[in-house]
């Protein structure tokens, strides 16, 4: 009975088009077939009962594998800058430690340089954000602090900023302006500013000035 539960969860979260066979589909008794006269060489080509019943559940389960992986994106590489003055970062991941690592402009560099393999073993990635100027990524590893970074193209400069916040940022600074990120302030409704220098609160922001990042990539 636990088998046929799992796999009746799995089947409803497909999409309403996709139809599925039951797991164990009942088996009526045969009736005798009518004999025929017409030629075999004009009879359709037809599978065996159960040989059509396993095509069809090996279909429903590809369906299912494909809308899970497409939940769950991820940006490994991102192309910032116009394509005379480009920079490009990518993400890479160990497959077997998990140890994530930066390639800059071709430099390799560590993706955080305070994180050790146990670190990684147990974290996962929380939003990852690629657009023309700006690549954001952020990291789970156990702690109540998120750690990220923003890669930021204005013209023929790449800057970089490091931040370790409870929430995700909502938004970042635009060209030319000085590179900062914000997030929200889990302490009051106001706002809180991260800079290379220093944080400080504000009760509003010049949203005009700041790219604002996707919601549905927060927690």
């Amino acid at each position: 009975m636990g088998l046929l539960k799992r796999q009746t969860a799995q089947v409803d979260l497909l999409p309403n088009n996709i139809k599925c066979p039951p797991l164990f589909p009942d088996s009526p008794p045969r009736k005798r077939r009518a004999a025929s006269t017409a030629s075999p060489s004009k009879s359709p080509m037809k599978f065996p009962r159960y040989t059509r019943y396993w095509l069809a559940l090996a279909a429903c389960c590809l369906a299912f594998s494909t809308a899970r992986a497409d939940a769950e994106p991820f940006q490994s590489s991102c192309r910032l800058g116009d394509t005379r003055q480009a920079s490009t970062v990518e993400m890479r991941q160990d497959p077997e430690s998990r140890v994530l690592t930066l390639v800059v402009d071709g430099q390799t560099i560590p993706a955080f340089g305070d994180l050790d393999s146990a670190d990684y073993a147990v974290g996962e990635i929380v939003a990852s954000h690629c657009s023309k100027d700006l690549f954001v990524f952020v990291f789970n590893y156990g702690s109540p602090y998120l750690k990220g970074f923003v890669y930021r193209k204005c013209g023929p400069r790449l800057s970089r900023l490091d931040f370790a916040e409870k929430l995700p940022p909502t938004a970042v600074s635009r060209c030319p302006e000085a590179l900062f990120a914000v997030f929200p302030d889990t302490e009051t409704e106001a706002f809180k500013i991260v800079d290379a220098r220093h944080t400080r609160r504000v009760a509003r922001i010049n949203r005009p000035r700041l790219w604002s990042l996707p919601d549905n990539r927060q927690p």
